[in-house]
């Protein structure tokens, strides 16, 4: 695939893989300078590269590296996923967050119809149900004091 015709998302995406190894040793080495507790050390050392340059070596965004790798980590526990949204990513169809989106949406959905759970609403619906439960609640009498 030509780089200068692929989208910042799916070139994030291509190159993850590739970034696995660097990837891995720069969080290790960020977990060491933090056990240690010397962040000067941390920002001194300028022999290795970070996360953020490893990305704009590949012209993409730190966020997007992350998000990319993400998403090959739920295409590898989830392959039919991985059928649905690749194709559209590699095309520049959509980006990898309204993929990672459209991943989630689907997860809770799965998730409430699975558990049968009828309390799931959307975030705005459960809202004004919350709001409406208090209104008549305070509409209610209170019950006759037992004597």
């Amino acid at each position: 695939m030509n780089q200068q015709r692929c989208t910042a998302s799916a070139l994030a995406y291509i190159t993850v893989p590739y970034l696995q190894e660097p990837l891995k040793q720069a969080r290790q080495r960020r977990l060491d300078y933090l056990k240690c507790g010397d962040k000067r050390k941390a920002i001194a050392r300028t022999d290795h590269q970070t996360v953020t340059d490893l990305a704009a070596a590949k012209g993409v965004s730190r966020s997007l590296v992350f998000m990319a790798q993400a998403m090959h980590k739920t295409f590898a526990e989830h392959p039919k996923l991985k059928e649905e949204y690749e194709p559209q990513i590699l095309s520049g169809a959509v980006g990898l967050a309204k993929v990672k989106r459209a991943i989630e949406r689907r997860f809770q959905e799965n998730a409430a119809a699975t558990a049968g759970d009828a309390s799931y609403y959307p975030p705005i619906t459960k809202r004004l149900l919350e709001e409406a439960c208090l209104f008549l609640r305070a509409r209610e009498p209170e019950p006759p004091a037992r004597g």
